[in-house]
Formats: C-alpha cells, sequence, structure tokens
C-alpha cells in the first residue's frame, strides 16, 4: 500500500460496503482506527492506518474452498434373481 492511512470512507469504497459497516467494524474493534476529530465530545472522525487495514483484511481473507469429493458411482447389482411366492 502507498497511503498511510485511510478515511472510512476509502475503506467502504475499496470493500465496496457502506460507510456505515466500516464504521461497525471500527466500533466493534475488530479494525483499529485513531480518532482525529478536534472536539472528544463531538461527532467522530476516523482513519485508519495502512497497517491496520492490511492485519484485519488479512484476517478476515478466505482460502478457495476446496472441490467437493468425488461421488462413488452407484453400482447395479443385476445379478439378484427375485422370486415371487
Amino acid at each position: 500500500m502507498s497511503k498511510k492511512s485511510f478515511t472510512l470512507a476509502e475503506v467502504a469504497t475499496r470493500w465496496s460496503c457502506s460507510h456505515s459497516t466500516a464504521l461497525a467494524h471500527v466500533r466493534s474493534g475488530e479494525l483499529h482506527a485513531i480518532d482525529i476529530s478536534t472536539k472528544p465530545e463531538g461527532r467522530s472522525h476516523y482513519i485508519v492506518p495502512a497497517e491496520s487495514l492490511e492485519a484485519f483484511e488479512s484476517r478476515r481473507t478466505v482460502a478457495a474452498p476446496s472441490p467437493p469429493a468425488k461421488r462413488r458411482a452407484k453400482i447395479k447389482r443385476r445379478d439378484v434373481i427375485e422370486f415371487i411366492t
């Protein structure tokens, strides 16, 4: 990554999600961010360090699913003779 930090709007654009989804990850503590707002009691303004974003994405990365196991062919038993009594 060339940038050192990202705004939540940039994170949301990167992930193709809403701003509130990115904010929810910050509020849950899963995504580490820095509050750079000027008033502590006012509206928060977060920036996400690139290292935190990389760590979050690496924790959330999933491996490609393995191909399903081959199903065994059903054996047709033709050598059974049924008798009607």
